[in-house]
């Protein structure tokens, strides 16, 4: 359970699908998340947080901001 306001990193779900934009992998090496509270977070590492979350990859850049 998380306090109204924060982003969950993580699906735990069935019917709610975790995407995450690829260019996050890209660019970052470590990435924070709120942790189910809005006074403490918790920063993973990228590729870590990719392997245990395997959030499915879709781009929200579109191809005209790439340049």
């Amino acid at each position: 359970q998380c306090v109204f306001g924060t982003i969950p990193p993580f699906s735990f779900h069935p019917s709610l699908k975790l995407i995450a934009d690829p260019y996050l992998f890209a660019r970052f090496e470590e990435l924070a998340f709120n942790a189910g509270t809005l006074e403490r977070s918790v920063i993973l590492n990228t590729e870590d947080y990719r392997r245990i979350a395997n959030p499915t990859l879709v781009s929200f850049i579109r191809d005209s901001e790439t340049t």
